[in-house]
């Protein structure tokens, strides 16, 4: 087999050779280029072939002292997809450094370079549409910059790239699938373009430095575990556009102490923000009915929940663990919180003080604002004009806290 490989290896340089001999670089110096590789009689290419259809390698050695080797891929569509350990340069990858992809390709392949565990640099041209399965997974890259035509990122592309501290995704990206970013425990934020539509599962779990996370309008979903055990993360806003926040999602975010969740939300799902130790409050969006089992089971540090009173089921553990909650702000009646069904394990929300009718600091000023033009519609028919101040301000207070009636105006 030793011998075979030598024979092979033997081949291939007398193969390329000849190439290189029968080829016309007059036009070129020393330090011209060639796919990537300097034009000289000191280049040390180690091994050619086909990677795509239209798309073939060269594989070479950094220098002539070095252990670590370069990979250039060049020409036109994609490359091949392959099963973890068959690619052609697989006898190297552990050395491979550099990984330089030019125009005209348009796939990373499926597990390309995945356990390349010596790969700190890639460039990726403008062609690049798709960054396959694991393309990049367990590598040393420090940051990408994907190109302005990707539209998908596969399932677990930079997975395990610990030294990963810098990622830009384009608008041209509309799905990111799980795992594609999970365990980049260097990432320290990032921002999700609003091409996206949802963020798959796990996508970013145990991005353990991460702190900056910018989700734009047009994220529709945020699925299981997407930011699980982002230890460092502190605070995220959730835009308008999402409808769904997926099991997991925030679980274990020991650090994240201030969530905004949109009306537009319909569903938590079970353990959204277990354990998320550094949470004070959360006010649940009016359009949610259900709060699952665990969802905020061992929030340690929640003192205050909002309820809309269009929650009609708490499930198990819901609130278990979370012994600190002080006050539960219900917008409902008494009858209407009695009327919902809360299973075992949730004594801190019940042994909470429970503030009946309440309505937030927005819903205030619109029933404010409601008011007061409806004291200045009834000054105007009856007597000709709009309400002096002081008078305004007096009914409104009466009519919002029930102490006067529209008939005693």
């Amino acid at each position: 087999m030793k011998m075979w490989k030598r024979i092979v290896s033997i081949l291939a340089s007398s193969v390329i050779a000849v190439s290189m001999a029968s080829a016309d670089f007059s036009s070129f110096d020393s330090a011209d280029t060639l796919f990537g590789f300097r034009v000289s009689a000191a280049d040390d290419v180690i091994a050619t072939g086909k990677c795509g259809d239209n798309v073939e390698y060269a594989l070479r050695k950094n220098d002539s002292y070095s252990i670590e080797y370069s990979i250039t891929i060049y020409g036109s569509g994609d490359m091949y997809d392959y099963e973890i350990g068959e690619t052609p340069w697989n006898d190297y990858k552990s050395y491979i450094s550099d990984v330089n992809i030019l125009n005209g390709v348009t796939k990373v392949g499926n597990n390309a370079f995945s356990g390349s565990f010596k790969l700190l640099d890639v460039t990726l041209p403008e062609s690049i549409t798709v960054i396959g399965e694991n393309a990049f997974g367990t590598t040393k890259i420090k940051s990408i910059a994907i190109p302005t035509k990707v539209t998908s990122i596969g399932f677990g592309a930079f997975m395990t790239c610990t030294s990963l501290e810098k990622v830009t995704i384009p608008e041209s990206v509309s799905s990111i699938d799980s795992y594609a970013f999970a365990n980049c425990r260097s990432l320290t934020e990032i921002t999700i373009p609003n091409s996206v539509a949802g963020i798959g599962q796990s996508v970013f779990y145990n991005c353990s430095k991460l702190e900056s996370v910018t989700i734009n309008d047009g994220v529709t979903s945020i699925m299981h575990g997407a930011f699980a055990d982002c230890v460092a993360l502190k605070s995220i806003i959730i835009p308008d556009s999402v409808t769904s926040i997926g099991s997991n999602a925030f679980q274990g975010c020991t650090s994240l102490a201030s969530v905004t969740i949109p009306d537009s939300v319909a569903n938590i799902d079970h353990y959204a923000f277990e354990g998320c130790t550094s949470l004070v409050s959360v006010k649940i969006p009016d359009g949610v009915t259900t709060i699952w089992n665990n969802t905020f089971e061992g929030c340690t540090s929640l003192i205050s929940v909002t309820i809309p009173k269009n929650i009609g089921y708490i499930g198990v553990s819901a609130f278990y663990n979370c012994e600190n909650i002080k006050n539960v702000y219900y917008s409902g009646t008494k009858t209407e919180w009695n009327n919902i069904l809360i299973q075992e394990f949730n004594d801190p929300l019940l042994n909470a003080t429970i503030h009946y009718n309440y309505l937030s600091p927005e819903q205030e000023a619109e029933k404010t604002k409601e008011i007061q033009k409806f004291v200045n519609r009834l000054y105007t028919i009856l007597l000709g004009r709009n309400a002096e101040p002081d008078g305004l301000a007096d009914w409104t207070n009466r009519l919002k806290s029930g102490t006067a009636t529209s008939a005693e105006i």
